[in-house]
């Protein structure tokens, strides 16, 4: 743009504006009112309304909630919820006690045993056991079904006749004979001193007078001893299984510090190697609440030819504290009756012929 027709621009727009026509401003007056007039007033009634709306959609939400909430917490009772497990029942002072597992592995004398399903407790003459409150006695046969148990043979008569008949087999009391008893206690003696440096039978001996020890120089160590802290010993747990019998394994195991429970995991086989034991994973033999205080003698079925064992502590939130190492068993093959050598039988022996005269 020129510098003359942008000053003759800023002179024009210095000029005053001239009034618009009066004729025109009315006739623009009275159109914008008769277009005011004709067209739709606006009013606040259909906001009120869709407020209104919201409103409800917002309450009939809150009560769906609610409707749902109170479903879930008021009608819970009413959908069977699944109960939670049992306590699980533990063997304790067993005496002359075989358990069988379901596959038809027995154990003698596992006391502390958790009775699995489908177990079976057979008490033997003058044995007895106790499973939490019930106590088990002579002859009397108990299996595990659904975490509960069933009486399949009740304790035999005469066993608890003799139980009961002889209170020398229960109470502690000694015969008089052995010693035991308070007649048979020594009397009561003066304790014995070493003899009296005045004592008349000992001769007076004179003391020797010594020389006073010669002091020897001793130099001030210029450091304390040093104390070497002893390395803190690291928990361990032994685990032994050995074959005591055709088919017969004896088990024991150690205590383990902070252990709650013990698991005894086990796998065999009947044609060659058994698999390896994994935990969890493979075949559980038995849990235990604590170290039985004798070896456990574990008796598998005839034909098994190998037997891998694996014990692993527990602690109270069920979490592995410790494993241990693998032992492998092996068992004699069972011999085939067929197969046993028969008992030589004498052969006929040929007689000879006379010959013709």
């Amino acid at each position: 743009m020129s510098r003359d027709i942008r000053h003759e621009l800023e002179k024009a727009g210095r000029r005053p504006a001239p009034d618009p026509d009066p004729a025109f401003a009315e006739a623009l007056q009275a159109r914008l009112l008769a277009v005011a007039a004709t067209g739709p007033r606006t009013s606040p009634q259909p906001r009120r309304r869709s407020a209104g709306m919201r409103w409800q959609v917002g309450m009939l939400a809150a009560g769906l909630a609610v409707v749902v909430l109170t479903v879930l917490v008021v009608g819970r009772p009413i959908v069977p919820a699944p109960t939670p497990s049992a306590a699980p029942l533990e063997l304790t002072a067993t005496v002359n006690v075989i358990v069988t597992l379901v596959d038809g592995t027995t154990i003698a004398n596992p006391d502390g045993l958790y009775l699995p399903e489908g177990a079976t407790v057979t008490v033997g003459d003058g044995g007895s056991a106790q499973i939490g409150d019930v106590t088990l006695q002579a002859g009397e046969v108990v299996g595990v079904h659904d975490g509960r148990l069933q009486v399949q043979q009740p304790a035999s008569v005469e066993s608890g006749r003799t139980q009961q008949g002889s209170p020398g087999a229960s109470s502690g009391a000694r015969s008089p004979g052995t010693g035991g008893g308070p007649s048979s206690a020594p009397a009561s003696r003066e304790p014995t001193t070493g003899a009296s440096p005045t004592s008349p039978s000992s001769p007076s001996v004179t003391p020797i007078p010594t020389a006073p020890p010669t002091s020897r120089p001793t130099t001030a160590p210029t450091t304390g001893p040093t104390l070497v802290p002893s390395p803190t010993p690291v928990p361990t747990l032994r685990f032994r299984a050995s074959l005591v019998g055709a088919s017969t394994i004896s088990v024991t195991w150690s205590r383990y510090p902070g252990a709650r429970s013990y698991v005894l995991v086990g796998t065999r086989s009947r044609i060659g190697t058994a698999a390896r034991p994994t935990y969890p994973g493979s075949r559980i033999l038995g849990t235990f609440a604590r170290r039985p205080a004798t070896p456990l003698l574990i008796t598998v079925p005839t034909g098994v030819l190998q037997v891998k064992l694996l014990l692993v502590a527990l602690d109270g939130n069920g979490n592995e504290l410790f494993r241990s190492r693998i032992i492998r068993i092996d068992l004699p093959a069972p011999v085939p009756a067929a197969s046993q050598p028969a008992s030589p039988t004498p052969s006929p022996t040929a007689s000879p012929s006379p010959t013709p005269s």
